[in-house]
């Protein structure tokens, strides 16, 4: 079966390098690889096109955010399942040869996995993925998630969320399509990136915890995850009102 692993860069000279190697030595051949770039204006692109040993397709143009270009990606997609790797984040190399196993064996439409955390070359903890726990919090990540193109292209990411939209996503799928978990890590995560905005990210959570679980789920969950940070969003959202 092909595979579509979709990568979103901008600006990403610093990182894009790992993410490339992880693509170069996959033990699982068939598979497309789309890197979408916002208009990097240091040396992403050179990169890319210097270090990049098999195929892909490359567009590099202004976009309106993240999702916006992760849908850029989708509408262009060829595979029969649809992944998503960060520029700051990488596969194991036998990662789509692990996937393409099980999805022959469970004839599976959407699969997730585990991830590992890493802090510059350290490994920080290893998150296990719960579907179960997708309405108190975002419980899986989006880079250990395979997804069949059908499904995505008509469940595309709701752009008007900056950070959070693959949480919507989520929760939205859940209701209408049945999730096999791999019990292993799908992915190598970065830790840092645009989902440490800790104001933006707890405001979207809350605005989509309200819309599918209602005001009083929401205040509950909203305070048991960010009650360590309740005094500093309150300073940020202080110092951006008066900004």
């Amino acid at each position: 079966m092909l595979f579509t692993i979709i990568t979103v860069t901008l600006n990403s000279e610093k990182s894009i390098q790992k993410t490339i190697n992880s693509i170069n030595k996959q033990s699982y051949k068939n598979f497309e690889y789309i890197i979408i770039d916002g208009g990097s204006s240091d040396t992403t692109i050179k990169i890319i096109k210097k270090k990049m040993k098999r195929k892909y397709i490359l567009i590099s143009e202004k976009d309106n955010g993240i999702y916006n270009a992760m849908n850029k990606g989708i509408k262009i997609s060829q595979g029969e399942y649809v992944a998503f790797l960060n520029s700051d984040d990488w596969l194991d190399k036998d990662t789509l040869l692990d996937v393409s196993l099980f999805v022959k064996n469970k004839k599976s439409k959407i699969i997730y996995g585990d991830a590992q955390f890493y802090e510059n070359k350290n490994k920080c903890f290893y998150a296990k993925a719960k579907i179960q726990n997708i309405e108190n919090d975002m419980s899986l990540l989006h880079s250990s998630f395979y997804i069949k193109k059908d499904i995505i292209k008509k469940n595309l990411f709701d752009e008007n969320f900056i950070i959070s939209s693959d949480y919507k996503q989520i929760i939205d799928l859940k209701k209408k399509y049945k999730f096999n978990y791999y019990p292993k890590s799908l992915s190598n995560v970065s830790m840092g990136g645009m989902s440490s905005n800790l104001l933006l990210s707890s405001q979207e959570f809350f605005l989509i915890q309200k819309k599918y679980f209602g005001f009083n789920k929401a205040i509950l969950n909203y305070s048991t995850k960010y009650h360590y940070h309740m005094i500093k969003i309150f300073y940020l959202f202080i110092k951006n009102f008066f900004s």
